[in-house]
């Protein structure tokens, strides 16, 4: 008899919600990240340098809540309990904050931080307790598997958010409204696939586990390991995509569809690593997929100089960033495995460790890219030969974290045969 798996009859409804639940959240976390800052600088009139680091000052608020959350879950029962309505509360002051940010009034910095900072702690009190469901995803069937429907939801939420990205660089007037209805349309299509949320947290083993306070998370080798390197890398491929908005890629209208590009072909990645992650196993596939996305960035400088091929090239970044999305959640619960982070409130708070570096990542890209414009006197139009510095920057963060994932030992070999038939199985749920 083969063993259960998630692709089994009776575990659909439940990939189907997770699923729902994190296409939604990703289009909040997608938006926020890739308009927020634009947005700031364009609608707002902050100058990019200020921008940038109200931007990293709303990120690192949020990675500190992921970390209280997740270390609130191990310890206390009351919150475990009330998680599920606290997430329904979640994402309604989420969804509202993200599509409030366009119609902040220009120059009003503090009422643009604290948009910022209600959405960032908003949306740490949803997300932690919905990553925390991978487990059981992971327990039914594989951790590439989990990877996969996060992978494809992330991507799928980019592409329709670069699809908005395309539509507001359009239109060639600074009208906000405008901007606000696009923002509102994501919000409320987010908030609508979010509401499965209550209902998985309460069929979860998290609602009524047992306090484990006894084992502290913060001190699993392996998962501040990859975090650290996670941190490194991802700070750097964020910046570039940050920087796709504010740079001329390439005259005419393939400029504002550089990030739609990318996003394409990020879909296609997840096809295109999984066969290599089962052949050389998921963390030496992983510091490939970092090192691509670092040399994208190297060659940006010159894309305006390649005519048509500045396609391949946009593409070459989604194929890497898609890698780098993928692959990071299969490895990420290899290492809270070999941690021994298994119970489900262990789990959940093993999971805040890492999403609190790649919040810090985020926020670090955002400084980054402000401090970058603001040294080249630029705001929507910088020149790409501009980015030189920032791409050298970007590549040596890439190689430098994907030769930390590569080397980093694992007890887990690579992608088990058995695996890949459940890898092709998620298509038809």
């Amino acid at each position: 008899m083969r063993s259960p798996t998630i692709a089994d009859s009776k575990h659909k409804p439940m990939l189907a919600a997770f699923a729902s639940v994190h296409l939604g959240i990703s289009l909040l976390w997608a938006g926020e990240e890739i308009l927020a800052l634009y947005i700031v600088i364009r609608f707002l009139s902050v100058p990019p340098g200020l921008a940038g680091g109200l931007f990293l000052a709303s990120a690192l608020a949020n990675a500190l809540c992921d970390g209280v959350i997740g270390r609130g879950i191990v310890r206390f029962a009351w919150l475990r309990r009330a998680m599920p309505w606290l997430s329904m509360l979640a994402i309604l002051v989420a969804s509202a904050s993200f599509a409030g940010l366009p119609l902040v009034a220009p120059n009003s910095l503090l009422a643009a931080g604290a948009l910022l900072l209600l959405f960032r702690l908003a949306y740490s009190l949803a997300d932690v307790p919905h990553n925390g469901l991978t487990r059981r995803i992971s327990a039914h069937g594989a951790d590439l598997m989990a990877a996969r429907v996060r992978a494809i939801g992330s991507a799928t939420a980019t592409l329709a958010i670069s699809g908005i990205v395309a539509l507001i660089q359009f239109g060639a007037d600074n009208d906000p409204h405008r901007a606000a209805l696009l923002l509102g349309g994501v919000a409320l299509a987010a908030l609508v696939l979010m509401l499965p949320l209550p209902l998985l947290l309460r069929g979860d083993a998290l609602y009524v586990e047992p306090s484990q306070a006894e084992h502290c998370v913060f001190r699993a080798p392996g998962v501040l390991r990859f975090s650290a390197a996670t941190l490194l890398g991802l700070a750097g491929i964020a910046a570039t995509g940050k920087a796709l908005l504010h740079i001329d890629v390439v005259d005419g209208a393939v400029g504002p569809l550089a990030l739609l590009i990318a996003t394409v072909a990020r879909l296609g990645a997840v096809w295109l690593w999984a066969p290599l992650a089962r052949r050389s196993g998921n963390r030496t596939a992983l510091g490939w997929a970092y090192a691509v996305s670092g040399a994208t960035a190297l060659l940006l400088p010159w894309a305006q100089t390649m005519g048509d091929a500045v396609t391949l090239l946009l593409a070459w970044f989604g194929l890497g960033t898609g890698g780098v999305a993928f692959l990071s959640w299969a490895v990420l619960t290899e290492t809270i495995q070999q941690d021994r982070q298994q119970g489900a409130a262990r789990f959940t708070a093993a999971f805040s460790v890492f999403t609190m570096a790649t919040k810090i990542a985020l926020g670090l890209s955002g400084a980054m890219v402000g401090s970058w414009l603001s040294f080249s006197k630029a705001s929507i139009h910088a020149d790409p030969q501009a980015f030189l510095m920032l791409g050298i920057l970007v590549l040596v963060a890439c190689c430098t974290a994907g030769v930390m994932i590569g080397r980093q030992p694992s007890s887990h070999r690579p992608t088990d045969a058995r695996l890949m038939p459940h890898l092709c199985q998620i298509r038809d749920t």
